[in-house]
């Protein structure tokens, strides 16, 4: 691809995010100081899909499915350095599935500071994502799904579209407001399309995506074996 100069692009939506890019600002501006340790959490009560619950099928369980945003975003909060060693722990506590339905990751850069990757099948009350950013001069806290600005009391019988994975629709409810923009979707196309007008190269490319994916493996190789395994790039 970069022989031949073609554009691509690694759709990870979640550092799109507006209060994952103020973040970042915040960090590139010293605000917290020296990184040093990055907690990354996204977590529902379970896919819609059949498909997913079938390993052999999805290529995994909900490490498969959810590490990649968790992974990527702590990479870009880290500044996209990648991880030198992999620890993971994987786990099937509630659903009958022969794939994980609980996963931690625990990632280690070269500059110290570390990553720490969770997420879950099994948490209900619907999409949990959260992040908490920690340095030498202090810390961000992100809670993008549970802290909307919106709560909702309702006792009727439909309330309307809550919030992605929503295993309740009464009683006291936080729905989401204008979901393709919260989870950073309309910020990534609108990029992804000013680089195709302009021709520059996607800030999220291929290699991100190679390098998530490199590490995802790494991690159900550090569950099999109960080791740190280290990173070959």
């Amino acid at each position: 691809m970069e022989k031949y100069g073609v554009l691509n692009f690694y759709a990870e939506n979640q550092v799109f995010m507006p209060q994952i890019s103020r973040a970042f600002e915040f960090i590139r501006g010293g605000a917290i100081g020296k990184l040093t340790w990055v907690r990354a959490r996204e977590a529902h009560s379970g896919p819609h899909s059949k498909w997913f619950w079938d390993p052999h099928v999805a290529g995994g369980g909900v490490l498969s499915d959810m590490g990649c945003h968790t992974i990527e975003v702590v990479r870009y909060i880290a500044n996209k350095e990648n991880p030198v060693e992999v620890a993971a722990w994987t786990a099937t506590l509630v659903h009958p599935t022969k794939g994980e339905d609980n996963s931690l990751v625990a990632l280690k850069f070269k500059g110290g500071s570390l990553g720490q990757c969770e997420n879950s099948w099994s948490a209900k009350g619907g999409l949990d994502i959260r992040l908490e950013i920690y340095g030498s001069d202090g810390a961000i806290f992100i809670d993008v799904t549970r802290e909307t600005g919106i709560k909702l009391f309702t006792s009727a019988e439909r309330s309307g579209h809550l919030v992605e994975k929503a295993d309740v629709e009464k009683g006291w409810l936080y729905p989401t407001w204008r979901e393709h923009e919260t989870y950073g979707y309309k910020y990534e196309l609108q990029y992804f399309l000013e680089c195709v007008a302009s021709g520059k190269t996607s800030s999220e490319n291929f290699l991100d995506g190679y390098i998530v994916n490199q590490t995802m493996d790494a991690a159900y190789e550090a569950s099999q074996a109960k080791k740190w395994i280290t990173m070959n790039y």
